[in-house]
C-alpha cells in the first residue's frame, strides 16, 4: 500500500509521529531508515530496496550507549527561551493529564517514572547563571519526589481539586534544582479510574518527546508490575551530542548562505489590520466553517501536491498568504514551527531522543 499519501505521514511534530515510530522500530530490528528515505521512496517495495543495515558501530539490541554527563550547549530554541522569558522562567511547563487503569499502583508508577528519567538524559538537566546574564545547562542527578499522591475520594469539588493538583505540580518545577519533571497520582472516588497529571519543563520537552516518554512509561510500568527489570532498549544519540554537533555546524559557517534570505524575510512585514487599539480577547473569537466537496478535496489532497511536488501545508499557506496580502496591502510574515529533528549528521539518531528540538 502506498505511503506518504497523507501529508501527516511526514510531519514528525505535534500529533503526527508515525515516521519516527517506524524509524525507531527499524532501528530496533537492526535496519537503517531515515525520514528522507521515506519521502523519496513512496512505496513499501521501493523503501524495502533502499533500506540498509545499521552501522556496525551502532549499539546492538539491548546494549546501552554511554550515559551523558557534564555541560551541554544550549540549542537555538533554548537560547530563544531564555532571551524571551526573563521573568519567572521556571513557569513554562508542558503537561499531560491521562486516565489510568483502575488497578494502577502509584508506587510502581513512581519507579517506572524514575526509570524513564534515568533513561532519557535531557530530563536530568539543571540550569545556572553563567555570570554574564545568561544561562548554562548541565546534567545532574535524578531529583527525588518525582510523583506525589493526592487522595481526592472525599473532595466535594473535584474539578477544583484537580486544577489545584495540576498547579502544584507545575509550580514545583525548578530549573536550578533540576526539578524538571513532576507527576501527581490522583486517586478519585469509587468507580472513577485514577489519573496521572505529568508536568515537564518545556526546556527539555516537545511534542514528539511526549510520545516517547509516555510509551516508555507504559513499557516500564508493565515490566515492573510483572517483576521484571526495566529495559527500554538502547539509547539513541544524547541531547548533548545533538547540541554540540549543531553548534559546531553553525559556527563552521554551514548555514551562512541562508542569512540574506532571513534578513529579507524579516524586513518590513505588514501588520494585520485591527479594528481598534484594544488587544483581542478569547471572548471575541469567532469561528467560520465551510465544507469542500469531494472533487475539491481530491484536488487539494492529491492533485495539487503531485503537480507542484509539494505538500498540503504549502498549498494552504499559499492560499492564506494571498488572502492576507490582499487584506493588508502587502506581504505578511507567518511564523511556523517545525519538529527540528533534522537529519544533518549521519551518525546522529534522534528517533527516540527526548528534548526540545522545535524550530
Amino acid at each position: 500500500e502506498r505511503v506518504g499519501v497523507h501529508d501527516n505521514f511526514f510531519e514528525l511534530g505535534g500529533d503526527s509521529i508515525l515516521s519516527i515510530q517506524l524509524i525507531s522500530h527499524a532501528r530496533q530490528a537492526g535496519l537503517h531508515l531515515t525520514s528522507k528515505q521515506m519521502f523519496i521512496h513512496q512505496t513499501v517495495a521501493e523503501l524495502a530496496s533502499a533500506i540498509g543495515h545499521s552501522d556496525a558501530d551502532a549499539p546492538a539490541a539491548g546494549e546501552q550507549a554511554p550515559e551523558a554527563a557534564g555541560k551541554v550547549e544550549l540549542t537555538p530554541v533554548q537560547r530563544w527561551f531564555f532571551a524571551e522569558h526573563t521573568v519567572d522562567p521556571d513557569r513554562y511547563a508542558m503537561s499531560v493529564h491521562v486516565a489510568l487503569a483502575p488497578d494502577t499502583d502509584p508506587a510502581v508508577l513512581e519507579r517506572a517514572l524514575a526509570a524513564v528519567v534515568d533513561h532519557h538524559d535531557a530530563l536530568r538537566m539543571r540550569y545556572a547563571d553563567d555570570g554574564a546574564g545568561g544561562w548554562v545547562q548541565e546534567y545532574g542527578e535524578r531529583p527525588e519526589g518525582l510523583l506525589r499522591v493526592r487522595d481526592l475520594t472525599a473532595v466535594a469539588d473535584r474539578e477544583r481539586a484537580l486544577d489545584e493538583a495540576a498547579l502544584e505540580a507545575q509550580r514545583a518545577l525548578d530549573l536550578r534544582a533540576g526539578t524538571l519533571v513532576r507527576g501527581v497520582f490522583l486517586r478519585l472516588p469509587a468507580g472513577a479510574p485514577p489519573r496521572l497529571f505529568l508536568a515537564v519543563h518545556h526546556l527539555v520537552m516537545d511534542g514528539v518527546s511526549w510520545r516517547i516518554v509516555m510509551d516508555d512509561l507504559s513499557i516500564a510500568y508493565a515490566q515492573l508490575a510483572e517483576g521484571r527489570p526495566v529495559d527500554l532498549g538502547p539509547r539513541t544519540s544524547s541531547y548533548q551530542q545533538w547540541a554540540e554537533r549543531l553548534t559546531t555546524y553553525v559556527r563552521s559557517g554551514a548555514l551562512d548562505h541562508e542569512t540574506a534570505y532571513w534578513r529579507k524575510a524579516l524586513s518590513g512585514p505588514m501588520d494585520i489590520p485591527c479594528d481598534g487599539p484594544a488587544a483581542g480577547t478569547y471572548g471575541e473569537v469567532a469561528v467560520e466553517s465551510s465544507a469542500l466537496d469531494r472533487s475539491t478535496t481530491d484536488a487539494l489532497l492529491q492533485r495539487a501536491p503531485a503537480a507542484f511536488r509539494t505538500r498540503i501545508n504549502d498549498v494552504l499557506l499559499a492560499a492564506l498568504g494571498r488572502v492576507l496580502r490582499d487584506w493588508t496591502g502587502g506581504p505578511v510574515t507567518i511564523a511556523l514551527e517545525g519538529h527540528g529533528r533534522e537529519e544533518l549528521f549521519d551518525d546522529i539518531d534522534l528517533s527516540r531522543t527526548v528534548g526540545w528540538f522545535t524550530t
